[in-house]
């Protein structure tokens, strides 16, 4: 489980590093063209080793709605298992192209770990 915990991990900051470079960039979002809104939205209430949780998924789908609402493409992962939710991740990562506005909603148990800016 070590090696799937430590893929997960670089594939978010991955995820985190695009995000923060369309931030730095000398281009302000206001003026930016965007060819796609894209969201993947996932929300876990049941979990084998820790408490379950009631509101996750509900929070999930209502986050998911209001981003339709606002024309983003969503891609919903709820009840998912560890494997599916990283090849859903996968599969949002995959499918990012330049100027597209993107955008990663997580419900659910989580861990902080810190990543060094020199890794």
């Amino acid at each position: 489980m070590g090696r799937k915990k430590n893929y997960l991990r670089t594939n978010i900051f991955l995820l985190q590093e695009s995000i923060a470079m369309c931030e730095t960039s000398p281009i302000s979002i206001s003026t930016a063209v965007c060819s796609n809104k894209k969201a993947l939205v996932i929300g876990i209430n049941d979990y084998e080793a820790r408490n379950n949780l009631k509101n996750s998924e509900n929070d999930a789908r209502d986050t998911a709605c209001a981003l339709r609402e606002i024309n983003f493409n969503v891609k919903e992962c709820l009840k998912a298992t560890y494997d599916e939710m990283n090849s859903s991740l996968n599969t949002f990562i995959d499918r990012i192209e330049v100027n597209d506005m993107v955008l990663f909603y997580f419900a659910g148990h989580g861990q902080q770990w810190e990543v060094s800016s020199n890794s």
